[in-house]
């Protein structure tokens, strides 16, 4: 469509501060590093009421792909895991980890955000973000994958414009709220 810009891709070394807030009352607070140059992912995440598991609390995963090696912390249960990448679970993890061609790779940030190719929102225009000027878009997702997708929510993305420069991006546009 003329006049909307590009969806951009994500750089491939990144961190994030993401906040989640569900309409039943809590919050999650998350920080995440993600380096496909150096095959390394970190992701600190504090749940206040959720209840998935025993991923109550602080919880932080480092995971080194160069090295075959997880470390994975939880305060709230006093635990510390870690070990070889071949003792995970082999199963996709929602932490951008593949395991399902038996080999353990790093998702792409794209991939493990929904992003590019496989995004069917839209485009809403500019809108000032933090002070930053930013291209917004918009998508409604199903959270569970069902036939209904009873479990749904919005996400919206917020990416600098083309025309913001910040400095440490070297020209590329960034990732600035989603």
């Amino acid at each position: 469509v003329e006049g909307v810009p590009q969806i951009p891709a994500f750089p491939p070394q990144f961190s994030a501060t993401i906040e989640m807030n569900d309409a039943d009352g809590y919050t999650v607070h998350r920080w995440e590093e993600y380096d496909s140059h150096n095959n390394r992912a970190r992701f600190d995440q504090y749940d206040s009421a959720m209840d998935w598991g025993d991923e109550v609390g602080d919880v932080m995963t480092l995971y080194d792909l160069e090295a075959n090696t997880f470390f994975h912390t939880n305060s709230m249960l006093d635990t510390c895991l870690w070990g070889d990448m071949d003792h995970l679970d082999g199963n996709p993890s929602w932490d951008g980890i593949e395991q399902s061609s038996g080999t353990t790779t790093l998702q792409s940030a794209d991939a493990y955000f929904g992003w590019g190719q496989e995004l069917n929102g839209t485009y809403v225009g500019t809108e000032s973000v933090r002070g930053i000027l930013c291209d917004h878009w918009t998508e409604m997702r199903c959270g569970e994958e069902s036939d209904d997708c009873s479990s749904n929510y919005t996400m919206d993305y917020y990416f600098s414009a083309e025309s913001w420069d910040i400095p440490e991006a070297k020209g590329t546009r960034v990732p600035i709220r989603m």
